[in-house]
């Protein structure tokens, strides 16, 4: 098992132990693929002039029904009373989602960063057709390509690039 890997699980783990709306979210999908879509009350507010404002809500008495959640979801429904609102959770599974991908970026960053570096050095020995290349991502925010500009490389070698780069990605997985 790669160290990124374990990194990796460790944040994932993380957003896990810490957020109820990651926990719910990541255990719904076992609930729906085992039960079907959980019962969900919907309400909706509406005045003139203003957006409906929607309102979905979950009752933990009726999915704590299902035996099968996670020892930690469980506890949570468990210490609620009533009813509670969908989306909220929704909204804090994806900025956890946010900072799990953020994370896997700055993981690989390094690598593609090698890899980029190959591909340069690989395409200064070649002649060939010109192929857009990333030649170097920021190693502190991987959102960040700092250059992209075309350089000769020949398909073989740009398809070898590729593999490489897939094969690093696929060691996350």
């Amino acid at each position: 098992k790669s160290e990124q890997l374990d990194e990796f699980d460790r944040i994932r783990q993380h957003e896990h132990a810490h957020h109820f709306g990651y926990r719910l979210m990541y255990d719904l999908r076992n609930y729906c693929s085992h039960c079907g879509l959980p019962p969900i009350k919907v309400s909706a507010v509406h005045r003139r002039g203003y957006a409906p404002r929607f309102n979905l809500e979950l009752d933990p008495r009726t999915l704590l029904e299902w035996k099968r959640w996670n020892a930690a979801t469980k506890k949570t429904l468990e210490l609620l009373n009533e009813p509670f609102a969908v989306i909220p959770r929704v909204a804090e599974y994806m900025d956890c989602l946010h900072r799990v991908e953020s994370a896997s970026r700055r993981l690989i960053a390094p690598g593609v960063s090698r890899s980029c570096k190959e591909i340069i050095d690989a395409a200064g020995q070649v002649d060939g057709d010109l192929y857009p290349a990333l030649l170097e991502m920021d190693v502190d925010d991987a959102n960040v390509v700092r250059t992209m500009v075309p350089i000769p490389l020949p398909v073989g070698l740009a398809t070898m690039m590729l593999e490489q780069a897939d094969a690093d990605s696929n060691a996350m997985n």
